[in-house]
């Protein structure tokens, strides 16, 4: 994309928020065209076709940007969607950073104690409203596809910090409990100006975690998808084998039924070859952005640990030596066969070539 292009593109998105009458201020950023670059992401399983999972045909490009959106929105409360309908929407107003890739949200409430569930919620619709105008999608990756939160499990809760200057005040997460951190500011900082304090002591961390995340996924998705094709394949050469072991005069409309499943079984093979080679390459790709990702800063852990966690152990863990085997196994049973048939066909062809001879003579 053109360097003017990303900066039209995100005077574009400003424009459509600004139209939304929820949106009471939006402040454009001066995009830096070397910072701002193309990702690529692919979808979950929920949200593509096997055969997309398998080609990685599905793959979409996204747009990080060097510096984030802000804009501060307010909807009544009545307005707001519920999130598990939970009623406990916090506020009216919010205030928002989005680079392309993360969006932090804040907002005010009395304590701390509870952080709603269905606090921000609306940010994501009004997000989406104003890319449909541009033919663009919101894509919100969660923990997993069965889950529809659209934050991090862990949230921040912002303390304001008196007699401390944002110009000499770094990061510091500090852990309440499990899904809570807390994050102390500078009180001379307005509410955009946390959230810029945040994209810049954040955003970086958050790109690497958004990208390692999505390969985990995708790693996670092909592996499962694998399994259950092999699983159906399995189950084709139990049933040939049921059927085979039964006398031919008892068994022959199943025979006949089952007469083209040599051609699935190899169309279900080729499928499985390609699920092995991409998941190798995925893996790679995987463990190289994970370097990248725990290279960052172990303050900056503590808000991903929850979301993280599990993916990396579950990545870790993907024996698929003993499915490689299997695989393996059953390719070369077909082509024995076609082997076999094709050596018994040409000698019948020859017995058969003979025999027209001897008979011409």
């Amino acid at each position: 994309m053109a360097p003017g292009k990303k900066q039209e593109l995100v005077n574009q998105i400003c424009q459509a928020l600004e139209r939304d009458s929820r949106v009471i201020s939006v402040q454009k950023p001066t995009i830096e065209p070397d910072y701002s670059q193309r990702k690529t992401i692919y979808p979950d399983w929920a949200r593509t076709s096997s055969d997309d999972l398998l080609t990685g045909a599905d793959r979409f490009q996204v747009l990080k940007l060097s510096g984030p959106i802000l804009f501060h929105v307010h909807v009544p409360r009545k307005n707001q969607p519920l999130f598990h309908g939970n009623d406990d929407i916090p506020t009216e107003d919010y205030f928002v950073s989005w680079d392309g890739v993360t969006a932090f949200v804040l907002w005010g409430q009395d304590d701390d104690v509870v952080v709603p569930l269905s606090g921000g919620h609306i940010v994501s619709e009004i997000l989406s409203v104003a890319l449909a105008t541009m033919t663009a999608e919101l894509y919100i990756q969660a923990c997993s596809p069965e889950c529809d939160n659209q934050f991090f499990h862990t949230a921040m809760v912002i303390r304001l910090q008196s007699g401390a200057s944002q110009d000499r005040f770094d990061l510091k997460l500090q852990p309440l409990r499990r899904g809570k951190v807390e994050v102390p500011v500078p009180s001379d900082m307005d509410n955009f100006e946390v959230l810029e304090w945040m994209h810049l002591h954040l955003g970086l961390d958050s790109d690497r975690f958004a990208e390692v995340k999505n390969l985990a996924r995708r790693v996670i998705d092909i592996e499962s998808s694998a399994r259950d094709e092999l699983a159906h394949l399995l189950g084709h050469y139990y049933e040939h084998a049921s059927v085979a072991a039964q006398p031919l005069w008892r068994t022959l409309k199943k025979r006949w039924r089952m007469r083209e499943w040599r051609r699935e079984a190899r169309q279900i093979l080729a499928g499985l070859w390609l699920s092995l080679a991409n998941l190798e390459t995925l893996r790679r790709d995987w463990e190289d952005s994970r370097r990248n990702f725990e290279a960052s800063g172990a303050e900056s852990m503590l808000l991903f640990e929850i979301d993280y966690s599990d993916d990396t152990t579950s990545v870790q863990s993907l024996e698929v030596s003993h499915f490689d085997a299997t695989v393996e196994q059953i390719s070369h049973n077909l082509d024995y066969r076609a082997v076999v048939m094709a050596t018994v066909g040409g000698a019948l062809a020859g017995g058969l070539a003979g025999a027209l001879v001897g008979l011409i003579h």
